[in-house]
């Protein structure tokens, strides 16, 4: 199964412009796996060396916030979209 992943503009010069990509995988994890194969850089920015989304990345499936391992192997359903959003912070 096809899942569209949502780029922010700060991201999308890794994966060539593109506001979207479409990545096959049944769980969020697969997707993550899915996109260091297809776009290692992208991935290099959402997740650590460990393979594990940075701190400052969060990701939702359409519009629920993804926390915990759990969520992480929750299987996917058809029509899903898995939004990138990095925090912002200052001062």
């Amino acid at each position: 199964m096809m899942t569209t992943v949502e780029i922010p503009s700060p991201l999308r010069q890794y994966c060539d412009g593109a506001s979207e990509i479409r990545l096959s995988g049944a769980t969020p994890n697969a997707i993550l796996k899915a996109m260091e194969e297809s776009h290692p850089e992208l991935h290099r920015c959402v997740c650590n060396e460990t393979g594990r989304v940075r701190p400052h990345v969060n990701l939702f499936i359409n519009s629920n916030l993804i926390r915990g391992d759990e969520q992480f192997n929750e299987t996917l359903q058809r029509g899903d979209v898995i939004g990138i959003f990095q925090a912002v912070s200052g001062g």
